[in-house]
């Protein structure tokens, strides 16, 4: 069979609360560990700092384990937590008397009994430390502590509690008539002490009755003269009244006649200096009446003679007492088996009402339902049913609050002591990982309790939430399982609708959402999700439905995990009104209220639109920061990389993404659109299907592969209209088809809206391009290397940067360029170096490197084939130029460039095609 202490120590392992601790500090008062006692005491003095009971029950461990400095630190500790508890002062006086200090010890056992302790234990500290108060002061403290370890010895202890609080002395006495027995030299002879009568009885003399008397202050006198004169270094000498010489006899009493013998011979005390001798302790007791030495007179008291009751009449009034008892007993079981039965009815209606608490799902509820878990476990603190409703509402809290300060180990450990079954109690370590932030702790969980708990709905919602948190799209399965389960279940149902409208199926949200709304009419939390179904819908109006001003009105009755909406509308109007700085504003609070990736990852695309790439990163971090794999999250961080004009970090962030994501193609035709990749673009458009292709935040890029070969034709107004479209890169394709058509105008004009973000290398590039147009070559000069320098490196920024050199005349600074960035511009290299040997002379040196070359074709990209024209108008090569600048001037291209090698092959004049 296993040790108890064993059971209980590796139990106070697994979970050192302070049941546990109170009941392994038990156990090893009557069985002491050293290394356990040790272990124990330091670590519940550490956790349970302010827990006067686990201080009190260390405190007591060490007593009995004779560790009393380790004890009286513990109750110190647990005198400034409580000061007014009148049990610490109890336990502190009895260990500062055991160690000797009486004086102290007095001090506090009085105050013990003055906040309430006055059980009889108490008092009989209390009165020990009054006794050898005047022993401390003598003989110091270490007698004291001598004197106690003896007194409080298991015999000692044990005639203790036969006696009453009154005989404390004469247990005392008793000890030392022992210790002189077992001296080898007894100079006297002690008759055997005089036994106490039965509690309540006398003993009388010849002349009257009177009771037995007790030490008092003649013994401490007489105790307190012998402790001076062995303290003083004095030879043991009869005190100055004789030996013989008795008390004074107590009222009423017989005067007791003196002794004949005299006083016995002094007796030389082998104990150090500072204790008293056993010999001058006899005649102490003498002189107290106690004890009488050998030939003193013998005491006229003697015992009464006990009257023998008649044995029929004990039996008769035993067997009454008996048939008494049990009837008591029989009625007491009754009484307190009612008592439960009412107590257990009483609390299951108390969580009846908790359960449609938490079946509601209200915070506002919430408070209430812990109070009443609390009074139904002071009822019956065995409900495995009010247990499991404990780590309910614990769940609740944390998906309808902030769940990173909601513990679970208590209510775990509860559920577990009261037999709840493990699988019903797998949503809780879900939970408690998830709350905590350690949603790979809980994602771990799944495939251990998928099958045991699969029929539970707590379980279902929390294991939807994980997949959530983790950026996995089967997240809404979990939902819609818990609520198949439990129909009733308010924020399984929330959470059902609201998942719908992050994954992007608006159409299914906004029907959810009415539905929520007939079942529920009163609930805020229906209009915030038929806001958000219409928030998220990329086909939406421009006039909010009246859900969203209901929602604002009440936005603060809403869960945590809806709290981002009202700020996400907001944003959203402000955007409409193009008040920027509010819809940071309102975006930032979104960002900080946002409870996973899906949410954030929206809030990031809001604020997209204001072109703040600053803001956007924020909510991408955001996003990562709860799953590194979520599709969206990761979109979002190549938008944000896109809009820092970082083209390798966009496309990377894309890998292992699906392909068909509408925005994944976007940022892969976006990424070969700078590239001047035709059939990059062409690609990542042909991966969607028709429809994703005709949602209006697709139109620009999906107009980027005719610009890109010089295939659409476009009026000014037209263009100028695309740029204020807020799908992704129209002002940019805008941009780019304005300057090939030679509309300059329409080009100054998106110039100007991107006042205060020139700095950025994409806009630098064209703004560069727009200079050089117009001949202001040290703004060009100054955008270029912007272009160059703070971007990634593209075919369109090193073109841009030759021509802005040639047209300051460094042609000298072209090869060294080139030479830097080899595999960038592909076959336009040589035609880009060719430009650059013509215009400084070098006409030979640049048709020597082009001869072998081949003109681009027409399906070529229009940026590769204006440098080829370039380079072929500068070296007045016609044949070949001819061929290549017809066709592009028939089309509508009206590049300067292209423009400026037609003159130099003979065009004498190139009209604007309409």
């Amino acid at each position: 069979m296993s040790d108890p202490i064993d059971e209980l120590s590796q139990r106070w392992k697994r979970n050192p609360d302070a049941a546990a601790t109170v009941a392994l500090c038990e156990a090893l008062r009557s069985s002491p560990r050293p290394a356990m006692v040790q272990q124990v005491g330091e670590l519940a003095a550490q956790k349970h700092a302010t827990d006067v009971a686990v201080l009190i029950a260390v405190a007591r461990m060490y007593l009995d384990s004779q560790r009393l400095s380790d004890a009286q630190a513990v109750l110190v500790s647990a005198g400034k937590v409580a000061p007014r508890e009148a049990g610490i002062y109890r336990w502190l006086g009895e260990v500062l008397l055991r160690r000797g200090d009486a004086e102290r010890a007095e001090k506090v056992l009085e105050r013990a009994v003055q906040l309430g302790s006055g059980d009889g234990e108490t008092r009989l500290w209390l009165d020990r430390a009054r006794v050898f108060r005047p022993v401390q002061a003598k003989a110091g403290a270490r007698a004291v502590a001598s004197e106690i370890a003896q007194a409080a010895a298991p015999a000692a202890r044990a005639k203790l509690e036969s006696l009453s609080d009154d005989s404390t002395t004469s247990v005392l006495i008793t000890a030392s008539m022992e210790e002189e027995d077992s001296i080898s030299e007894k100079p006297t002879q002690v008759r055997d002490a005089p036994k106490l009568p039965p509690a309540g009885r006398a003993f009388s003399t010849d002349a009257a009755t009177v009771p037995f008397p007790t030490p008092g202050i003649e013994f401490r006198a007489a105790l307190d003269d012998a402790l001076k004169r062995q303290t003083n270094g004095q030879s043991a000498k009869a005190p100055a009244l004789p030996a013989n010489r008795p008390p004074p006899p107590a009222a009423g009493s017989p005067a007791r006649p003196a002794p004949e013998s005299a006083a016995p011979a002094p007796y030389r005390s082998p104990e150090p200096p500072g204790v008293p001798a056993p010999k001058d302790v006899l005649q102490a007791l003498a002189l107290a009446g106690v004890f009488e030495p050998q030939g003193a007179q013998p005491s006229p008291m003697r015992w009464d003679r006990p009257v023998s009751p008649s044995r029929r009449g004990t039996s008769m009034i035993l067997a009454g007492a008996m048939v008494l008892v049990a009837g008591i007993g029989v009625a007491t079981y009754r009484y307190v088996r009612q008592q439960r039965v009412k107590q257990h009815a009483m609390g299951d209606g108390i969580l009846a009402t908790v359960e449609a608490d938490l079946h509601a799902s209200k915070a506002a509820l919430l408070p209430g339902d812990e109070e009443r878990i609390g009074r139904v476990f002071e009822l019956d603190s065995r409900s495995p049913r009010a247990a499991l409703d404990w780590l309910r509402e614990r769940a609740l809290v944390g998906l309808l609050k902030n769940g990173s300060d909601v513990a679970f180990e208590d209510a775990i450990s509860r559920a577990r002591e009261v037999g709840v079954k493990e699988e019903d109690v797998a949503f809780a370590h879900l939970a408690s990982f998830l709350f905590q932030n350690d949603t790979a702790g809980a994602a771990a969980l799944l495939s251990r309790w998928d099958g045991p708990s699969a029929n539970d709905a707590w379980y279902q919602l929390l294991a939807g939430a994980t997949l959530e948190r983790a950026g996995d799209l089967r997240a809404y399965e979990r939902y819609a399982a818990a609520v198949k389960l439990d129909p009733d279940l308010v924020v399984a149902q929330i959470a059902v609708v609201r998942q719908a409208a992050i994954e992007g199926d608006a159409l299914r949200a906004g029907e959810l959402a009415k539905q929520f709304r007939a079942t529920y009419p009163d609930r805020v939390e229906g209009a915030a999700l038929a806001s958000m179904a219409w928030g998220r819908d990329p086909t939406r109006g421009d006039q909010p439905p009246p859900d969203v001003a209901e929602m604002l009105a009440h936005a603060a009755e809403l869960p945590s995990s809806l709290l981002s909406v009202p700020h996400a509308l907001l944003a959203i109007a402000a955007l409409d009104k193009l008040a920027l700085d509010d819809a940071k504003a309102e975006i930032e609070k979104g960002i900080a209220a946002a409870d996973g990736p899906g949410m954030a990852s929206w809030l990031g695309n809001i604020a997209l639109d204001t072109r703040d790439e600053v803001l956007v990163r924020r909510a991408a971090l955001a996003a990562v920061s709860f799953s590194a794999v979520y599709g969206p999250a990761r979109v979002l961080a190549a938008r944000v990389a896109l809009l820092g004009d970082r083209l390798d970090e966009a496309l990377k962030a894309t890998e292992d993404l699906d392909s068909t994501s509408p925005d994944v193609a976007l940022l892969r035709a976006a990424v070969a659109y700078e590239r001047v990749d035709a059939d990059g673009v062409s690609r990542a458009l042909d991966a969607v299907s028709p429809e994703a292709r005709q949602a209006p935040f697709m139109n620009a890029i999906a107009m980027a592969p005719r610009v890109l070969l010089g295939q659409s034709a476009m009026t000014a107004q037209k263009i100028a209209d695309m740029s204020d479209d807020e799908a992704p890169w129209s002002d940019l394709v805008a941009m780019d088809l304005a300057l090939d058509l030679g509309e300059l105008d329409v080009a100054d004009k998106i110039g100007q809206s991107w006042k205060g973000s020139e700095n950025k290398p994409l806009r630098a590039l064209r703004l560069s391009r727009l200079a050089r147009y117009q001949n202001r070559l040290d703004a060009a000069d100054v955008l270029s290397k912007s272009a160059l320098e703070g971007g990634t490196v593209t075919p369109r920024t090193l073109q841009e940067r030759v021509f802005v050199l040639v047209a300051r005349n460094r042609q000298v600074d072209v090869a060294p360029l080139m030479a830097k960035f080899p595999l960038v511009l592909g076959p336009s290299a040589a035609w880009l170096s060719a430009y650059a040997s013509a215009t400084a002379g070098k006409v030979d040196e640049a048709r020597g490197k082009t001869a072998n070359v081949d003109i681009p074709p027409a399906l070529a990209p229009l940026p590769v084939r204006i440098v080829a024209a370039a380079a072929l108008g500068a070296m007045k090569d016609k044949r070949r130029g001819i061929e290549l600048i017809k066709p592009l001037l028939a089309s509508g291209v009206q590049d300067p460039d292209l423009v400026a090698a037609a003159l130099a092959l003979g065009f004498r004049k190139v009209e604007r095609r309409r």
